[in-house]
């Protein structure tokens, strides 16, 4: 059943979670280092630490099941420094750590908002199942 913007309303199987805190900034998310000699990028010890936390507090609202249809993310971003472009591939390996989704390319859309607030920092997400 559609609402009147045509989406389709809320049923039993979509999801929300919130993870608190100061979520990673795309270009805090990685460090370009040598390995072996050879160029890579690689994830800094600050987002690594976020997906630890994001997994520790996303896995206590974890669906019975993970999903495994392909789902639309909505993520909304308050932030203390202002808005910031969210890292999209640390929130994937936090969702399909977590056991949310079963793999992160299930992803098919993704659509991100940031904002400012300093009292109190967060990532509020809500997933949809796609028709």
């Amino acid at each position: 059943m559609k609402d009147r913007y045509g989406y389709r309303a809320s049923r039993p199987d979509d999801w929300r979670g919130t993870v608190l805190g100061e979520p990673v900034a795309a270009r805090e998310a990685g460090e370009a280092v040598l390995v072996r000699g050879y160029p890579a990028v690689v994830k800094t010890d600050r987002a690594r630490l976020w997906v630890a936390a994001a997994v520790r507090q996303l896995a206590a609202r974890r669906p019975p099941r993970p999903f495994t249809a392909n789902v639309a993310v909505e993520c909304r971003a308050w932030c203390i420094a202002g808005a910031t472009a969210l890292a999209s591939d640390l929130l994937a390996e936090a969702l399909e750590r977590a056991g949310i989704v079963a793999d992160g390319r299930q992803i098919r859309e993704a659509h991100v908002y940031a904002a400012h607030d300093r009292a109190r920092p967060r990532v509020e997400l809500a997933l949809r199942v796609l028709d």
